[in-house]
């Protein structure tokens, strides 16, 4: 006990020596108290405080080894208490030299202790959700916000953005400074720009979960929409068997689809322009060594220096978790499953009116949107009792709010979604009428390639009964 007490007054003596290791010491054994704190309330609250991950696990190990450093840098400056010039002598003969070494060497333990964890931590919390997506809050809401509502809601951000690897962490990170600084300077886009360019090959991200060469068949895809006769009642059923395609193990051959990525068939493109709704030229180089190449004569000549694209899953999917709808399909959705009441006339016209109209802010909108249903209820159901407006007007607000952020530039179909070709161009970037190779041969556009129509507006009437009953069951 008496050898400790020396060890400690020993050490004690040294960090009380100037103002410099003063200074060190607080700093150390403040942050070392708060990572401690942190790190137990991080456990009992899961994580659900993005701001205190970011404190304890990345601002708390940073002053402690400040600390470090200062307490160092007042050791050397009064050096003259263990050192005896003209060089560095330790005599372990010396009670106060033995007692600083063992010290020295028990808080130097424990610091790189707690610094090698805070640097895990710190490291896991960068590759969060909660980091990716709160802790920018007013840059990054839109894009969380439709990731929480998508399919990939329980996939972390980073295992799709950066994969796995080193040196794709590296850049991410180098990255991840650029936009850090851009935030607090206010220098960013409004809206944020989808990082076409920078991201990985889908082949490293997205094909560590999805295997191309397993996909075949074909998939039952149905949908239901109001028309223009504003029928919730008698909607407009779509269907398609869309060719999903791959491997097909009994012809031995990719076909359908996802014929696009398969290792027998590599399929480039230049692009001309920057988001890549405009393509240049196409080039299909088969596993045989053969190749034959398209060009759409109205496209303009890309870039001096523009390399061709191997094409992936995010060419099409390109905006697999972060989706905003289009606001026919969001609202049509909401009334047919019952979400906004449909009883009441004139209301999808009414609301469709109000969500799309053009406001400063989402507070803004909401007033907006909550005054002219109010008034509809008001002048069509006002002595009914079986309504409940508020659950409607919710509904429609939150329709607003997930998929239109003026504030940061977004609108309806500011991102554009390449899946298909009926919000966007989409397939018909490549399968048009102006893709053609040298001898005019066109680059197929028909509809039979990719699915079978099943339904559409005026196709339904004469379908099958038991196909139109298949089609609403998988609908539902």
């Amino acid at each position: 006990m008496n050898r400790l007490k020396s060890v400690f007054q020993s050490g004690i003596r040294v960090l009380m020596s100037n103002w410099i290791t003063v200074l060190g010491s607080v700093f150390v054994m403040v942050s070392m108290v708060f990572i401690l704190a942190g790190t137990l309330s991080e456990m009992i609250d899961q994580g659900k405080n993005p701001y205190q991950g970011l404190i304890t696990f990345t601002v708390l190990p940073a002053i402690l080894l400040a600390g470090i450093i200062l307490i160092v840098a007042g050791i050397i400056r009064s050096r003259r208490e263990v050192i005896e010039r003209p060089g560095l002598i330790i005599d372990f003969s010396i009670p106060r030299h033995r007692n600083l070494i063992i010290f020295f060497v028990v808080t130097s333990t424990l610091s790189f202790i707690v610094l090698s964890v805070g640097s895990f931590k710190a490291y896991e919390y960068t590759e969060s959700v909660p980091f990716c997506g709160t802790i920018c809050h007013s840059v990054m809401t839109p894009e969380y916000t439709a990731y929480q509502a998508g399919s990939h809601a329980r996939v972390p951000c980073a295992q799709c953005h950066i994969g796995p690897g080193a040196p794709w962490w590296v850049r991410s990170k180098l990255s991840g400074l650029r936009q850090l600084v851009s935030v607090f300077t206010g220098e960013y886009s409004r809206p944020i720009s989808t990082p076409i360019a920078n991201l990985r090959p889908a082949r490293d991200t997205c094909e560590q979960c999805h295997w191309p060469e397993v996909f075949h068949g074909k998939k039952l895809i149905s949908y239901e929409r109001i028309g223009a006769e504003g029928s919730v009642t008698d909607p407009i059923v779509s269907a398609v068997i869309l060719h999903i395609g791959g491997y097909n193990k009994r012809t031995q051959r990719n076909v359908g689809i996802h014929w696009h990525i398969s290792a027998d068939n590599r399929v480039e493109y230049l692009i001309a322009n920057d988001k890549r709704t405009k393509i240049k030229r196409v080039r299909v180089i088969r596993s045989d060594g053969t190749r034959k190449e398209w060009e759409n004569s109205k496209a303009p000549e890309p870039p001096a220096g523009t390399a061709y694209r191997v094409m992936d899953c995010i060419d099409c999917h390109n905006r697999p978790a972060h989706r905003f709808k289009d606001p026919g399909d969001g609202l049509d959705e909401l009334l047919l499953s019952g979400q906004i009441d449909t009883s009441i006339p004139g209301i999808r016209k009414l609301v469709y009116g109000a969500i799309t109209a053009d406001y400063k802010t989402q507070d803004e909108a909401e007033l907006a949107i909550r005054n002219a249903m109010h008034d509809l209820y008001e002048r069509e159901a006002s002595d009914r009792k079986d309504i409940y407006p508020e659950q409607s007007i919710a509904t429609a607000v939150k329709l607003y709010r997930s998929n239109v952020f003026p504030e940061m530039g977004i609108r309806w179909n500011t991102y554009v979604n390449h899946l298909g070709h009926i919000k966007s161009k989409g397939c018909f970037r490549c399968h048009n009428d102006n893709m053609t190779t040298k001898d005019g041969t066109e680059l197929s556009s028909d509809c039979d390639l990719c699915h079978d129509v099943l339904a559409d507006e005026e196709a339904a009437s004469t379908l099958d009964p038991k196909i139109m009953e298949m089609i609403t069951e998988s609908h539902h």
